[in-house]
């Protein structure tokens, strides 16, 4: 063999080689970041894209988009990506929809050409409770367990303004037991005609304000379904904390409530209702919105301050998507190589892995070249 046919050999070997590993140079677009749901116009109807490290596009930009359980797609719209590789983009249903109800995955795509480059999906079973929470009970009643709670503590603080305005005993009675009905529920022992006027005073749901805070629990068998979603656990453990905040200042409410019912004293029953430290309308207020308990001007999710609002929030959160590149079985293997063997955390870039292969693969080639050099040179020493 010539020296120019091998040369032209090895040439050959190089461009089938190298080619194949450069993909894995310029690899799927990087960047991480998530994507969270929240109230706009309507319940749960805005989602809310942050991301940083994002490759920025050679064409066009990305586009997001929302994906149901059974593969219907709705786009977030075309997201620009900063020359900091920044994307900050929201998205509010037209149509009010919620976005926690009727998807589960997120999928961004290239614009120009179609294809996934980062994706997200929270588990369908952990999604089952979250849904339960924000959107629709368990059985398939209201808006969620979190959002009937905010309705009855509404009711209930609602009664309780006018009962501090009424101006004698009975006023202030007939308001006191809607206020209780609304806490405690049909279930409830003392629900039913708590002022002797021969009708119930029920506005509520039937469920109760109380029964609905208990049953923040879906909470934790989402987290206990999803475990390994640090968000559905970071936030399904502040969820507890504040739901059991909420049960407890609604049932300082309801008793405060019965106190007052059991009074014929006017002053004492205006006293006992409100406004004040630890009356019906101040711990209703608590249980409603949270308490600043540090007056810092601002309601934290912690087990002295954060109420209703605060646990709907959290609720929300669980639902957060944390992104990451590739279509979903591939984000999937990035989280597994980011653990590393045994759950330690690897290291390097993956495209210095890569380079190392191609130096592997060309090395190997020029091996292979050299030893057909030096047989050929032996060849033809004997030759002559």
């Amino acid at each position: 063999m010539s020296k120019f046919k091998l040369s032209m050999l090895l040439v050959l070997v190089l461009m089938v080689t190298i080619p194949s590993a450069l993909p894995q140079v310029q690899a799927a677009a990087r960047g991480t970041g998530t994507a969270v749901i929240s109230d706009g116009t309507d319940l749960s109807d805005t989602i809310t894209y942050a991301m940083t490290g994002v490759t920025v596009p050679s064409d066009g930009g990305y586009e997001g988009w929302l994906v149901s359980g059974d593969g219907e797609k709705m786009s977030t719209g075309v997201m620009a990506v900063g020359s900091d590789g920044v994307i900050s983009h929201k998205f509010t249903s037209d149509s009010g929809e919620d976005l926690i109800a009727n998807y589960h995955k997120v999928q961004i795509t290239e614009e120009s050409s179609g294809a996934v480059v980062f994706s997200s999906e929270i588990p369908s079973a952990g999604m089952a409770h979250i849904r339960h929470l924000v959107s629709e009970g368990p059985g398939g009643e209201g808006n969620g367990i979190l959002s009937a709670l905010k309705g009855q503590l509404d009711v209930a603080v609602a009664n309780a303004a006018l009962a501090s305005s009424a101006t004698d005993v009975a006023g202030i009675h007939k308001y006191m037991e809607i206020v209780v009905n609304a806490l405690e529920g049909e279930s409830g022992s003392n629900y039913g005609d708590l002022d002797g006027d021969g009708a119930t005073g029920d506005e509520g749901d039937g469920t109760g304000a109380i029964t609905h805070a208990q049953n923040r629990s879906h909470a934790l068998l989402a987290a206990d379904a999803s475990p390994s979603e640090d968000e559905i656990i970071k936030h399904a453990d502040l969820l507890e904390i504040v739901g059991k905040n909420t049960e407890d200042w609604a049932t300082a409410a309801r008793d405060k409530a019965l106190t007052v019912l059991a009074t014929t004293n006017l002053s004492l029953a205006k006293v006992l209702v409100g406004p004040g430290a630890n009356t019906v309308s101040s711990n209703l207020d608590a249980a409603r919105n949270g308490f600043d308990a540090d007056n810092d001007g601002a309601v934290s999710v912690t087990a002295t301050e954060g109420g209703a609002a605060q646990a709907y929030t959290e609720g929300q959160l669980m639902a957060t998507y944390t992104i990451r590149p590739g279509a979903l079985a591939e984000a999937v293997a990035v989280v597994e190589e980011e653990a590393g063997p045994l759950g330690l955390p690897s290291v390097g870039d993956t495209a210095i892995q890569s380079l190392m292969r191609i130096g592997l693969m060309t090395g190997i080639v020029l091996l292979i070249g050299g030893g057909l050099l030096v047989v050929t040179g032996r060849v033809s020493r004997r030759n002559i």
